[in-house]
Parts: structure tokens; sequence; C-alpha cells
């Protein structure tokens, strides 16, 4: 005993018959009668091979706009349903999309931007650090992008549980040898909080409880961080130096690296970094800043995923390292 083929989305596409959820299941068959009887003798083999039954209370048929009422009736009555009905959208997705497939996934980037959300506003609120890792969690508040900007290489400490001492205060020694000095700062401003384990917080409330009107406000801010300001007349001074997205770059290249752009003139901006205003280290820095920021740029241009600015700014401070 078999369905009939069901349903495709094109020519070349498989047929599929049904579709399985934990506590559903959709059936696609051909909407006629023949096509509900033969629905009917598959359930009846599964209610005698498995003792369950389907609940037709609970059932409802669902037919596309080009079938008539009568065949409507012929199937809802050989599959004894008799709500024909089906929510506008079944796990987040639309159950009829007709020729225009404009709007269909429309629902994507609202669940993108909610699991961005998250991931941009959790972070790990330490107790005991034995399950908050150093280099991958999010657990220091206010500074970059919750992680430390000292590079990885060669350190062997893994997570903050090794950062405290025996009491459960912040090993002060430690924490300055293993880390840069604003590093070492944010972290030994971070109160070591009380209980059983570590946690994960709302960072945008100070009681660690997520709440919509602060999500929105972290959202609107990555839309803003994530574009380019949009100037129509963009010159490569402005997007190197001027511009919105520069400034809070270059803002975020000061705490890491403790450089500043020093002011140069609009007209000979390029000669003015490499004629001796500022040291050789500093040059190097600022130059390789320059770079990181026209790559993030480009990125973004293309539709390709950036670095981030704190990435960003540890590529540039390594890459002027090894050159300078």
């Amino acid at each position: 005993m078999y369905l009939s083929r069901g349903v495709r989305v094109g020519v070349y596409s498989p047929w599929i018959s049904h579709l399985l959820f934990a506590d559903d299941c959709i059936v696609f068959s051909e909407a006629s009668q023949g096509g509900a009887g033969r629905l009917m003798e598959v359930l009846n083999r599964y209610n005698q091979g498995s003792g369950q039954l389907v609940n037709k209370e609970k059932s409802a048929a669902f037919f596309s706009k080009n079938c008539s009422q009568d065949t409507k009736t012929e199937v809802c009555q050989e599959l004894d349903i008799h709500k024909e009905a089906l929510a506008e959208r079944y796990l987040g997705l639309p159950t009829e999309s007709g020729r225009s497939l404009s709007g269909l996934f429309e629902f994507l980037p609202a669940q993108v931007r909610r699991r961005e959300a998250l991931q941009h506003g959790l972070i790990k609120r330490v107790v005991d650090g034995n399950t908050t890792e150093i280099w991958r969690d999010r657990w220091i508040a206010n500074h970059f992008d919750g992680r430390p900007i000292t590079p990885q290489e060669d350190q062997v400490i893994t997570t903050v549980s090794e950062l405290l001492n025996a009491n459960g205060d912040w090993n002060i020694e430690t924490v300055r040898g293993c880390f840069l000095k604003i590093d070492a700062e944010a972290i030994l401003r971070l109160p070591v909080g009380q209980g059983d384990h570590d946690v994960w917080a709302w960072d945008m409330e100070k009681s660690g409880i997520y709440s919509v009107k602060t999500a929105y406000k972290l959202l609107y801010k990555i839309k803003v961080e994530d574009q380019d300001c949009g100037d129509p007349e963009e010159s490569i001074q402005h997007a190197l130096i001027g511009c919105s997205v520069a400034k809070r770059f270059w803002h975020q290249v000061r705490l890491g690296t403790g450089v500043k752009v020093p002011g140069l003139n609009p007209e000979t901006w390029a000669t003015d970094i490499i004629s001796g205003i500022c040291s050789e280290r500093d040059i190097a820095i600022i130059l390789c800043s320059m770079r990181a920021l026209w790559m993030m740029r480009n990125k973004r241009r293309h539709g390709e995923q950036p670095m981030n600015d704190h990435q960003a700014v540890t590529w540039a401070r390594d890459t002027a390292h090894d050159l300078w």
C-alpha cells in the first residue's frame, strides 16, 4: 500500500509524501476520493500494528485553491475529518506561498536577528570560573566584545577558575602576568559573584534578566555598527578617518593599543602619517589599522562577514608588531 506521490517544489525535485515533526505529521496526498481512501488504509494498518489511533478531532484537512467544493467534501467524508483549516504559519514557516516567493522567508532575518542579539547580549557572570572559558566565552563586562584582546598564543590557562585564588578572589599576580594591561584592569574590576557556579546573564540589564526593550536597543546598535555611514561622496580619507564607523574603530584601537591618530590635514593626511609626526611603532599600528578597516569595509560592501572591531584591532596590532 502506498500514498499518492504527494507534492514537489519543482519539475526535477523529489516528491514529498509526508513531513514528520516532534508531535505532528503533515501528509500530502492527491485531493480525490481514491487518494483519501489510500491514506485511510495506511492509517488503519498503522493502527493494527501499533495499537495507536489518529485523533480525528485534532486533525484538519488543507486544500489548494484549485480544489472544488465537491472534491473537498468527498475527501473530508472519506477521511472522516470535518475540520478544514491550517494555521497561516507552522513552526515559523508560511504554510502557503503562491507564485511570489519574495516574502516567503521574511521570517529568517527576524530569527537571525534574535539569535544575534542573544550572542551579543548574553555574558557569563563569574562565581567559581569552572565553566567559563577565557578565550571563547563573553565574560568581561564593558570590554570590547566581552573577551580579552590579549593574544591566546602560548597561553596555558583556559578557564577563569585559574585566575582565582583559594578564597575565590582574583589572583592579581596571575591576572597581571597573563594579560595585557587593558585586559587585566577590566578583569580586576569584575565582581566575583556569590553562589555555586557561573551563570549566563543578560548584559544589558544590571539584574541580568532579559528584557525585550534592551534587546531592541542592542539590535539597533548592531545594525548601525554593521553598516557604513552611507555618505554618497565617500573619499578614502573619509572612509579611513572621518566617518562614524572609522571613528568608532579608532576609539577601539586607542583602547587596545594606546595609539591615537594625530591631527591630520584633509589634503595631505596620507603623507602626514609617515612624515615623522609620531613614533615608528605608532605609524606601524596606524597603517595596519587602516588596512584592517579597509578590509572590513570591502567585505561589508561585497556581502561578506567582516571581522569585528576586536578581531580587527588584534590583527592590526599583531601585524604591526611583526613589521615594526
